[in-house]
């Protein structure tokens, strides 16, 4: 049952194979350096991956409201109220997956409720909400349906659900065994074929958007709650839609060749990761020490561990100082507090 999809990981060449290996190293290595990052929690991580939520509805909102124009037949509505109510509805989903990622496996009932929640806001298209399509192509996606080659229609509406369920069985195979597959390709491949499909009638990009975020948390990848691919996306719509279509034209063919969307996902996903990282990284006028500051900071990295009274001797201040200094690096992040009362001390990170 699952050939199909797996043939199409198999086929990559050699050459093909060793960059793509280098892009998991790479992103392997980002990831784990987020994970390092992110322990002990840091002052700031949960605003920034408040901001990140926003930031990535908003980017959603931008690459699905492309071009906007009201097809014969829907409710006459106005941009920005379409706008507004995808930005929302995007904003409901995201913060779903971030927030309860370990209690939404690959699965229908999974799929159908965020679908749901990514139109919650969007009350005229509460008749498609959290459902299937099951009516053909309206006047405007007729046409262009038909202008298109076979091989990148969509899914038929009857044969759609099923062929989704098959694609959701297989992702959750692979990424449960990991016994030949990186789970990056299986993710890639899984969204590919997602897309072609098309299994809703509106909302498959922000849907297969969604699911990336969904399954890379699932998987371990802890920096897309930080970063959402969405907006290395945006900034990259052209390059990632022809790669997109064309693996999607071979893709069935007795010699797939994914390797172009593969390509464009997994830099999508670097520039993500890298992209956090620089951000993480730079200076801000929060963050910068004051000389006593440093001064205690440096104490703790020498000793492990220090006190008020060590610190406030040290450095020749007095002890209320001192104790400020401390509870400022412990807000950072860049030491924890140990204890209550008199016995607290203030351990550097990574000494046990």
């Amino acid at each position: 049952m699952f050939e199909r999809l797996d043939r199409r990981l198999r086929g990559t060449s050699p050459d093909a194979a060793q960059r793509l290996s280098r892009l998991y190293a790479r992103i392997d290595a980002l990831s784990g350096w987020w994970d390092g990052y992110c322990v002990p929690p840091r002052t700031g991580l949960r605003r920034l991956r408040e901001s990140a939520i926003v930031e990535g509805a908003d980017a959603s909102t931008g690459i699905c409201r492309r071009g906007f124009h009201r097809l014969p037949g829907t409710v006459p509505r106005s941009e920005d109220t379409v706008t507004a109510a995808f930005r929302a509805g995007c904003q409901t989903a995201l913060q779903l997956v971030v927030d309860r990622h370990a209690d939404l496996p690959p699965a229908e009932a999974t799929l159908l409720s965020l679908h749901e929640a990514l139109f919650s806001r969007s009350p005229a298209d509460a008749h498609q909400r959290g459902r299937y399509r099951n009516a053909p192509p309206r006047e405007g996606n007729l046409q262009r349906w038909g202008l298109e080659p076979a091989a990148l229609r969509r899914s038929g509406t009857s044969v759609a659900p099923g062929e989704t369920a098959v694609l959701l069985s297989w992702v959750s195979s692979r990424l449960s065994t990991k016994d030949e597959f990186h789970p990056l390709p299986v993710v890639g491949a899984f969204l590919l074929e997602f897309l072609a499909i098309q299994p809703f009638s509106d909302g498959n990009g922000r849907m297969a958007r969604l699911l990336s975020t969904l399954l890379l948390l699932r998987t371990g990848y802890a920096f897309p709650a930080w970063s959402p691919p969405d907006q290395t996306i945006l900034a990259r719509q052209d390059e990632t839609l022809i790669a997109l279509r064309k693996s999607q034209a071979t893709r069935n063919t007795a010699k797939p060749d994914i390797t172009s969307w593969l390509f464009a996902f997994l830099g999508i996903l670097e520039s993500s990761a890298e992209g956090l990282k620089n951000r993480a990284l730079a200076p801000s006028p929060a963050r910068r020490l004051s000389s006593n500051q440093e001064g205690a900071l440096a104490l703790g990295r020498t000793h492990g561990e220090v006190t008020n009274r060590l610190v406030a001797d040290a450095l020749s201040l007095p002890r209320e100082t001192a104790k400020q200094t401390l509870g400022r690096l412990c807000e950072l992040g860049l030491l924890e507090r140990i204890g209550m009362g008199r016995a607290t001390r203030y351990r550097y990170p990574g000494v046990r």
